[in-house]
């Protein structure tokens, strides 16, 4: 009982408590710039990051390329895309186009180059796993996070 008595007193204590708080003109005017500008900033520290990943990528991906095997076409296709719903924002790196193969029994199909991306990094029933993403992300994530810091100061600078 007396410690409920002691929490209703702390409670009601605090509720009488006021302070106020005066923000400066100059500063609300700044804030309120900076949110306005904000979606442009997430936008620019994006395209920062995915500048350093997709050559990484493109990299990675004729290292993994048996010569012979490939004609580099997959190299070339290599993109960016942005992704923009309510709640997310992303630039979305992917493999644009397809190529016709022809099957050794003499049928064509069209593969996506998604498809031989996926068969490369994870690997298939006969064919095992050569990675080029998880690598060129590792490598270059704090790179990443710097291009990120220096856009998002560079963009914000203008605020201070």
């Amino acid at each position: 009982i007396l410690k409920r008595y002691i929490i209703i007193f702390m409670i009601a204590r605090l509720r009488q408590m006021q302070f106020e708080a005066k923000i400066p003109t100059e500063l609300m005017n700044k804030l309120n710039d900076l949110s306005d500008d904000i979606k442009n900033i997430e936008d620019r520290m994006l395209a920062a990051a995915t500048d350093v990943l997709k050559p990484e990528i493109e990299h990675n991906l004729r290292k993994v390329i048996r010569s012979g095997y490939e004609t580099g076409v997959l190299a070339a296709s290599v993109s960016v895309k942005k992704k923009r719903t309510s709640k997310e924002k992303a630039n979305i790196i992917y493999f644009k186009g397809s190529v016709k193969r022809t099957f050794k029994n003499g049928k064509t199909r069209t593969v996506r180059n998604n498809l031989k991306a996926a068969v490369l990094e994870y690997g298939k029933q006969g064919q095992p796993p050569r990675p080029f993403l998880r690598p060129a992300v590792n490598a270059k994530r704090e790179a990443m996070v710097r291009a990120m810091e220096e856009t998002f100061n560079k963009e914000t600078q203008k605020y201070t």
